[in-house]
């Protein structure tokens, strides 16, 4: 009997990281086809880095920030449409972490269809960072939001933040095309 240890292995399986997706106040995760999402309605963890992640749909192609967390040895990401207004709130909270490397718990919840969150760091919650306005305009019949000002400024903290974390973004080439 041959040993095939030289010839054939089995590949080690990569862990996964998990992702919840912030759905109508909540952090949503799926659990598999024909289940049910598990809800929740915060996380924990330290946050390592902030990335933006392109995929493709039927409406066109979709531009989502995902915020990478570890708690232990457990990595996980949230994400979020990059454009979005709970992105934006978000990222300007966690520009005013003091210490990188504090546990953060970040709950939401949704108001007046609007998802809300708060960001505690050491059981503080953390301020604000004022952004700029996003617009309405009038384009022929229809009113758009231009939200072009407010994603510059957070993409500026999102990289600031990339910067104090020691994060680098592999691809960065989603960064023009956020709105």
């Amino acid at each position: 009997m041959h040993n095939n240890s030289d010839i054939a292995g089995t590949r080690a399986k990569e862990s996964k990281i998990t992702r919840f997706d912030i759905r109508r106040g909540h952090f949503s995760l799926w659990v598999g086809q024909n289940e049910p999402r598990k809800e929740f309605d915060f996380v924990s963890g330290t946050l390592k880095g902030i990335t933006l992640r392109r995929k493709e749909a039927i409406s066109g192609e979709m531009i989502f920030m995902d915020f990478l967390f570890e708690k232990g040895e457990t990595r996980f990401k949230v994400s979020a449409i990059a454009s979005s207004s709970v992105a934006a709130e978000l990222v300007s909270k966690l520009a005013n972490i003091r210490e990188i490397t504090s546990e953060l718990r970040i709950d939401v919840w949704a108001k007046e269809n609007f998802t809300n969150c708060t960001v505690r760091e050491n059981g503080e919650a953390l301020p604000f960072r004022t952004l700029p306005k996003t617009v309405r305009k009038q384009n022929g019949f229809n009113t758009v939001v231009d939200s072009t000002e407010r994603d510059e400024a957070v993409l500026k903290m999102v990289d600031e933040l990339n910067l104090r974390l020691g994060f680098v973004q592999a691809n960065t080439s989603g960064r023009s095309c956020m709105g």
